[in-house]
């Protein structure tokens, strides 16, 4: 039974050791950093500092030291913000390593280390004097019936003790009650006031009063944990984490006001263009389109007209020509010259659209021009279904430069024997836009390619 209760406390004591060894090396840790940054204003630190982890490094760490070891490791942690910490270091240093008074035996109860508590700026603020006992009242003496004697002044009320400043490891106000006067520290020399020390930063000045727990109404810490778990030191991974969780809500909230302002331009962007549109439709009437329509019917009239009128001077030239045939010959008016009769043949022959032939006229002639081409190919394949149909076709140059190649059917000695020859043609060739086109001399027409 002794041995299994002798391991528990064998592991305890060494996972003890093993605390105190990383408090004492991270202390140390920060005193060559701070030494490194002033070498010759701390080193009165150093020796002190130094002095004290040695003993402590060789010796059994009690209550004691580690509450002197918590700190000094917050008054290193205020020095990055406060410069007067310094000599805060320096005093708990000397007070660390200085002999404690002996009153009487040394008990390792709770109490009894309470009994002289240590010397340093926590428990020298929750230092209490003794409260004077308050005197009792006098009694007044008998008054006689007929003149009472005037009533003695109350005594003075003793002043209210101050409130002791909180502290990081303060206990509860029980401790206290159970535990008598404390026993007066020993003197300390005095100390010149240090210099005036340059003005800090304010934002680690606010970083660290937010960090702080600040006293409640009753003079006790706000919160459980101790200041020296509230500060988070830049190489803690949780700190890491927090400042990055707080840049991702400060991205996040930027990205929603940029959303937000991107929906809203957007909103007003379209808002203004339908705006537009239904102005520029309201701006447009159907007048326009009612007259493009209304000349497009005009023109199909007029083309019907057209036709209708070509296909009757067609069919009164036919029974016209019928009529001169079959006329009689009346001698009696030999004299007179018919106007109906026809015109004499041109002494110059008409030519024939033989394959391969090419004409240059030397008198005003008319054709009839089917349709004008840039390409060859579409040229030749337009005379090839004409060829297919009857049709014999010239071709005609436009001119140098130009590239048109006009396809024309016939040449005549005037315009009527073109104009009867347009009458004659296809219907859907006349539909096309084919025309009398006046050939001046020199005009050179050829069959097939040049």
């Amino acid at each position: 039974m002794t041995e299994e209760n002798s391991t528990p406390r064998t592991a305890e004591a060494g996972a003890k050791q093993d605390r105190d060894a990383a408090l004492i090396a991270t202390i140390s840790h920060r005193l060559a950093r701070v030494a490194e940054q002033d070498p010759d204003g701390t080193e009165t630190l150093v020796n002190s500092l130094g002095r004290a982890l040695a003993q402590l490094d060789q010796g059994q760490i009690g209550m004691r030291e580690r509450i002197y070891l918590a700190e000094i490791l917050q008054a290193f942690e205020d020095l990055e913000t406060d410069p007067r910490q310094l000599r805060t270091l320096e005093r708990l240093a000397e007070d660390m390593v200085a002999p404690m008074p002996e009153p009487g035996a040394q008990d390792n109860t709770l109490e009894s280390l309470f009994e002289d508590p240590l010397p340093g700026r926590v428990h020298q603020a929750q230092k209490r004097s003794p409260e004077p006992e308050p005197q009792p009242e006098p009694e007044p003496p008998p008054r006689p019936r007929p003149t009472p004697p005037p009533e003695p002044a109350p005594p003075p009320r003793p002043e209210p003790e101050p409130e002791p400043i909180a502290a990081v490891h303060e206990l509860d106000d029980d401790i206290w009650e159970r535990t008598p006067a404390p026993a007066p520290p020993p003197p300390r020399p005095e100390r010149r006031a240090p210099p005036p020390p340059p003005e800090p930063d304010p934002e680690p000045l606010a970083r660290a009063g937010r960090a702080r727990p600040r006293p409640d109404a009753d003079g006790r810490a706000s919160g459980t944990a101790s200041a020296t778990t509230q500060r988070l030191d830049p190489r803690d991974r949780k700190w890491w984490e927090r400042q990055l969780e707080r840049v991702k809500l400060q991205g996040a909230a930027a990205l929603g006001a940029l959303g937000g302002v991107l929906v809203l331009v957007i909103a007003l962007a379209w808002w203004n263009l339908g705006g537009a549109v239904a102005g520029l439709g309201a701006g447009l009437s159907d007048e326009p389109l009612r007259a493009i329509q209304g000349l497009e019917t005009q023109v199909s009239g007029l083309q019907a007209e057209v036709r209708a009128l070509t296909d009757a001077l067609e069919t009164t030239r036919a029974e016209l020509a019928e009529a001169r045939r079959d006329a009689p010959v009346d001698d009696g008016d030999a004299d007179f010259p018919d106007e109906t009769s026809e015109t004499p043949a041109p002494t110059t022959p008409t030519p024939t659209a033989a394959p391969g032939r090419r004409v240059a006229l030397k008198e005003i002639r008319y054709t009839l021009q089917l349709g004008a081409f840039l390409s060859e190919e579409r040229a030749g394949r337009f005379q090839r279904q004409l060829a297919a149909q009857g049709i014999d076709t010239w071709r005609i140059d436009s001119g140098p430069g130009s590239g048109w190649i006009a396809i024309t059917e016939g040449i005549y000695p005037g315009w009527t024997p073109a104009a009867t020859a347009l009458a004659k043609l296809p219907r859907p060739l006349r539909d096309a836009g084919a025309w009398v086109r006046e050939l001046p001399v020199g005009t050179e027409l050829y069959t097939g390619r040049r």
